[in-house]
């Protein structure tokens, strides 16, 4: 069973007429299915992946909704790891496939991210007025905060001052009550990128001159705190001034550049984080949403 995992992790194919294909499965890909193959034979008791039956499928779905999961997120992971038996099949480790009944699920591609010419874009700091407040904050939150550090926008406008430090690079505290979601700990975060050091250099610079009077990292011209709408509306007048726009043509809001993050920087892509990497820096509870949309329906990576 580890050879055949190991062969996967290096050469998991796409199948055509019952034979391997010389087209590659993409490698973040082939890893999840690995990772949901070792989970499903745990869950199953077994050891030997060519001893699995259909009958083992049914004990898998019992399993996992008795868990309190949804039966349709079983059904994928088999969907998924279907493909690692198509592939055992074809090398002629096994007569049949014993998921051949869980077919991939329906094309669901996400379009909704900035493209990656959009991304340059934003990232080129030549086009950024540095004498003007509004101009170097909204970059400044586009770029190292809902970008980089892929934050919500209802997470920026509740970070003050103190919360963020530069060192070699940016550092952000993210203080309790400050993420969605309940019983979120506190947890600190280092930037990816230089760009994001620059950007808030230079906003602090501006901002002690537009106000002294609030903790509030974001603030309007006026030197009061900005609230989620303006803040949000203030970051797509920016895109739009720059002609950032999505895969689908549109004015990318806040949220879709969190999105954007994960579909550009899942291994190989971009940085070559993997999806726990990514999981991690968009805070997520459940590894299967992390997979569903940065993987499976990841236009990018397919």
């Amino acid at each position: 069973t580890q050879r055949f995992m190991e062969w996967f992790l290096r050469d998991g194919r796409k199948t055509k007429n019952g034979s391997l294909s010389s087209c590659a499965l993409a490698a973040g890909f082939r890893k999840h299915v690995v990772n949901v193959a070792v989970n499903f034979l745990e869950r199953i008791h077994k050891r030997d992946i060519l001893s699995v039956t259909a009958d083992d499928a049914d004990v898998f779905l019992a399993d996992y909704e008795a868990r309190g999961n949804k039966r349709s997120s079983a059904t994928n992971i088999l969907a998924d790891i279907r493909l690692l038996f198509q592939n055992l099949v074809a090398k002629g480790e096994m007569q049949s496939n014993p998921l051949k009944d869980y077919h991939e699920k329906p094309s669901s591609v996400d379009d909704d991210y900035v493209t990656p010419e959009g991304v340059a874009v934003l990232f080129d700091l030549s086009t950024v007025d540095w004498n003007d407040f509004c101009d170097v904050r909204d970059r400044f939150v586009t770029l190292c905060l809902l970008y980089d550090f892929a934050l919500r926008i209802g997470t920026v406008v509740r970070l003050i001052q103190s919360d963020l430090t530069v060192d070699s690079c940016v550092e952000i505290r993210l203080r309790k009550g400050v993420l969605k979601g309940q019983n979120k700990r506190e947890v600190f975060r280092r930037s990816y990128f230089d760009e994001s050091k620059k950007l808030l250099e230079r906003y602090l610079e501006l901002r002690s001159l537009v106000t002294s009077n609030t903790d509030a990292l974001i603030v309007g011209a006026n030197g009061k705190p900005m609230r989620e709408g303006g803040c949000r509306d203030a970051s797509k007048s920016h895109c739009d001034r720059l002609g950032i726009r999505t895969f689908g043509k549109a004015i990318p809001n806040p949220h879709r550049w969190r999105h954007t993050f994960g579909t550009l920087n899942i291994e190989p892509l971009g940085l070559s984080l993997d999806i726990y990497e990514i999981a991690e820096r968009l805070c997520h509870a459940n590894i299967e949403t992390t997979t569903q949309t940065y993987i499976t329906n990841n236009r990018e990576l397919q």
